[in-house]
């Protein structure tokens, strides 16, 4: 049900678009073409992790980091509209303190968590490309999917304690595999997840890509659990 709504409104933001902007595409300049282009890409990428069961939890809130790559082809001669597929490397972390005590000889005792995650994504958007007139700036809003593998995820417990303002021995940490029935006691996470986003891009001078996205994973994470993934994303094309 959800794909549908989502390709739903894909097709009415694209027709809508195509009406309202061709007479401004019409006899543009060179950055009016609609030929393809290639985009390296970094992004930042911030998640949260939401809870979809009954009741009231906190968001668990990740930031993330992306590499990519992406080439847009153009879908039509006459209407600037364009499929855009890519690949990309995403390294995800969290790292907080769950619990500190302090005592008045100079003793304490701090728990850490930490979370790493190293996926790979795939996202395929469709881009419509409208060129703002008398500038060479073109504003390019956009929807689709991504698939994304999960390939390694760390869960990591830290305890750090000093005794008299030394630090003790039996100091350590304990890893845990994300991905792991056993050691994630029956919550563990998934490898494999598609989701949607949606978004805004803006180009300069045909090389210069700034943007913005926010979109859902259909599948959850781990039980109960889903992710929000937004991103911030700097480019360069040719």
């Amino acid at each position: 049900m959800k794909k549908s709504i989502i390709l739903v409104t894909l097709a009415t933001i694209t027709l809508s678009a195509s009406a309202q902007f061709s007479g401004n595409s019409a006899g543009s300049s060179s950055m009016g073409d609609n030929s393809g282009w290639n985009t390296v890409y970094a992004e930042w990428n911030p998640t949260s992790m939401y809870y979809t069961g009954k009741g009231d939890a906190d968001k668990v809130n990740f930031n993330a980091f992306s590499l990519g790559y992406s080439k847009a082809f153009a879908l039509s001669q006459s209407v600037p509209i364009f499929l855009e597929a890519g690949l990309a490397a995403q390294f995800m972390f969290k790292s907080e303190t769950v619990d500190e005590r302090y005592y008045e000889d100079d003793s304490w005792w701090k728990e850490k968590q930490s979370i790493h995650m190293l996926s790979v994504k795939v996202p395929v958007n469709v881009i419509y490309k409208w060129n703002i007139p008398n500038s060479r700036v073109e504003l390019m809003p956009f929807m689709g999917i991504s698939l994304r593998g999960n390939v390694w995820g760390e869960w990591k417990e830290s305890l750090e304690t000093v005794v008299n303002g030394k630090h003790n021995d039996e100091n350590g940490s304990d890893s845990y595999n994300l991905f792991s029935k056993d050691e994630m006691e029956g919550k563990q996470w998934k490898r494999f997840q598609i989701g949607w986003q949606a978004g805004i891009k803006a180009r300069f001078n045909e090389k210069f890509l700034i943007g913005g996205s926010i979109g859902t994973d259909f599948m959850e994470i781990a039980k109960k659990e889903k992710f929000i993934n937004g991103s911030i994303m700097l480019g360069y094309t040719f």
